[in-house]
């Protein structure tokens, strides 16, 4: 597994030795599981402390004949009661602020930064809330292009007890699955993709599984099982987005040449050249030509279609 390079900063530090330059906010420090850990037993303690309070004051507070003292004791259940109400308003307001973080990490910028450190340092917060934040971060990871960290991020949150989170179970898997690829962690890829095939998925997680699983087969040299029901695979491919479709559609090309199914190799290429760019088919050629190191199963390092214009690698 390959793992971050340890914790630091977005700002760099600053004349005089400062953290950062002046005016310029701090970003989000690299993902360390020991942090999600800790905070998450933080959160416990602090959970558990306020509800054993809470139930000794309300005990006490029965037990007390004297109106004096019964008196102090409803004070104290009040106050603990308000302790109670504003543990529960701080997740409240973190729950609230997920949307908006989520909009934030589709532009990637250092407001999504900033914010999920923020709402990170807060505790006690509920389990599911928590970890549903680390599933922003991962996904803030993985629009940055930080592959290493998304498979430790999704990594650590899947070893915890979901909770209310297990609702992003799939897309933590799905992340987890194509930033290993991304990062060739394959160990990692392969074992989500696994568990994604015992999850209940919807259409775009589905979707986006068989394109993963594509990629993964094509890139092993696992070329019968990637054609296998490949009219369907074509159909399914045609509900994907447009680059999405393209790559899947370039992955089973290469599949069908190393197979000498010239035909079907032409017209799936054809398909991807539709939909994506040049740039784009270089860097599925070179994604299958980086796991052979440069050669495919039969030892040959390119291949070229006899149709005027269509290279395909494998």
């Amino acid at each position: 597994m390959v793992e971050p390079d340890g914790l630091s900063q977005s700002g760099d530090r600053g004349d005089g030795g400062s953290l950062k330059p002046p005016g310029v906010e701090l970003g989000l420090p690299a993902f360390v599981p020991a942090t999600l850990h800790r905070q998450l037993l933080v959160d416990s303690v602090i959970w558990w402390m306020f509800t054993f309070a809470l139930l000794a004051a309300l005990g006490l507070s029965l037990a007390v004949v004297d109106q004096q003292e019964s008196f102090g004791m409803l004070v104290c259940f009040v106050l603990f009661g308000g302790a109670w109400v504003l543990f529960n308003l701080t997740n409240a307001r973190v729950a609230q602020q997920l949307p908006q973080i989520t909009q934030l990490v589709e532009c990637g910028g250092r407001e999504a930064e900033s914010l999920i450190r923020n709402v990170t340092l807060r505790r006690p917060l509920h389990r599911g809330v928590r970890l549903l934040v680390y599933h922003r971060m991962a996904m803030l990871r993985y629009r940055q292009r930080r592959f290493a960290e998304v498979v430790v991020i999704c990594r650590s949150v899947l070893s915890c007890t979901l909770g209310p989170a297990r609702q992003v179970k799939a897309h933590l898997l799905i992340l987890m699955a194509e930033a290993g690829l991304e990062c060739r962690d394959w160990y990692g890829a392969w074992a989500a993709l696994v568990e994604l095939h015992r999850c209940r998925l919807s259409l775009a997680e589905a979707l986006r599984l068989l394109a993963l699983q594509t990629r993964y087969q094509v890139q092993f040299g696992d070329d019968h099982p990637a054609l296998y029901g490949i009219e369907h695979k074509m159909l399914m491919a045609d509900l994907m987005s447009a680059e999405q479709c393209g790559a899947t559609n370039a992955f089973l090309s290469i599949a069908a040449w190393r197979l000498d199914q010239p035909d079907l190799s032409r017209r799936l290429w054809e398909r991807a050249q539709l939909l994506c760019t040049p740039r784009q088919l270089e860097e599925v050629k070179s994604a299958v030509m980086a796991t052979h190191q440069g050669q495919n199963i039969s030892g040959s390092s390119t291949i070229t279609v006899s149709s005027p214009g269509i290279d395909c690698p494998v």
